[in-house]
């Protein structure tokens, strides 16, 4: 062999080694959706903070990503319902759906998105206090499964009433299981911050820039009420609500702050839809809709949802359902 055909193969070696390195970290996710036409989703990446936008044309998509490891992805539907993705290297997945059951879309290709896919379709046909059931029943039976995590996280820690101290005994379970997950050790932080911020406990410290670029901190929050709303330009009853918050606020400026968050899917779409708003607090909107760190840190993890604090930041109040319930408690509470 000559040396021009040594060095020749060598080359096409390294370009096959190459390729194939690739192809183990590439992860594609196709889907294939009736009765949709054209439309954006979101996908969204909690751990890095990134966030892609996919194109649908003609009721398809194909979505690739290189991985380096196992990640959890929230797709975002066009009405800002969720659906998991448990995304790994070299992985390809498929999914399907209708536009009018988003709730029922199917994703396939490995054992823990078909998993998540068949309780999804269950939880359906359940009642809340089933589900919760069926997910502490799921989490004890398969405590090293990614979907566990996700199941703690959804029906535990971010439901309307969350129940924390259930998170923490289901959380020591997969802990013991699995002493070395990373993911585990920093779903336990969370557990603590949300924890130490549910009725009785502190609001946390936090820095954090508004939309118009002022920082704001907890330090803004030291009036006799502090008011803490969650709200999206998309959701009508979050308006009503900060709306309402705002009337109050104008009415009592000397004892009460208040501070929205918005869910919006950036700065951009939060301003179009904003502009004939009245709502002139400090808001925070951050681009990363539910996965917003601030609102994570505060436990405000449904639509709507709410805080009242205390001009020590003691959490008098949490996720007052309607306009009228927190106007009550707020008149209530300044007398």
């Amino acid at each position: 062999m000559t040396t021009k055909q040594t060095v020749f193969l060598l080359f096409i070696s390294v370009l096959l080694m190459a390729s194939c390195s690739s192809d183990s970290s590439r992860f594609r996710l196709e889907g294939k959706f009736r009765s949709i036409n054209q439309a954006e989703f979101y996908i969204y990446d909690s751990e890095k903070g990134t966030k892609d936008t996919i194109h649908v044309q003609r009721g398809r998509f194909v979505y690739e990503k290189t991985l380096e490891d196992t990640a959890t992805l929230a797709l975002i539907f066009p009405n800002y319902s969720t659906i998991p993705i448990f995304a790994t290297p070299g992985a390809e997945l498929s999914m399907k759906g209708s536009a009018s059951h988003l709730r029922e879309t199917e994703v396939e290709g490995t054992e823990e998105n078909e998993d998540m896919t068949a309780f999804r379709l269950k939880a359906n046909q359940l009642t809340p206090p089933e589900v919760k059931e069926a997910a502490r029943q799921y989490i004890t039976e398969q405590p090293v499964s990614i979907v566990s995590q996700y199941l703690l996280q959804t029906y535990f820690m971010q439901a309307l009433t969350p129940d924390y101290k259930g998170a923490a005994e289901l959380c020591d379970i997969m802990r013991k299981a699995d002493p070395t997950n990373a993911r585990l050790a920093i779903l336990h932080k969370q557990l603590r911050e949300q924890n130490a911020c549910d009725v009785g406990g502190k609001l946390p410290v936090f820095v954090v820039l508004d939309t118009k670029g002022k920082p704001r901190t907890n330090k803004d929050l030291q009036k006799k009420l502090n008011v803490i709303c969650l709200f999206a330009t998309w959701s009508y009853e979050s308006q009503q609500i900060m709306k309402t918050a705002q009337q109050l606020q104008r009415k009592h400026p000397k004892e009460i702050a208040l501070m929205g968050i918005n869910i919006d899917a950036n700065m951009r779409d939060y301003n179009i839809r904003i502009k004939s708003d009245t709502i002139t607090c400090p808001i925070i909107c951050d681009g990363n809709m539910w996965q917003s760190p601030l609102a994570r840190k505060m436990g405000l993890t449904i639509m709507p949802s709410n805080i009242i604090a205390d001009k020590h930041g003691k959490v008098l109040k949490r996720n007052i359902k309607d306009a009228k319930s927190l106007k009550e408690e707020i008149e209530k509470l300044l007398k």
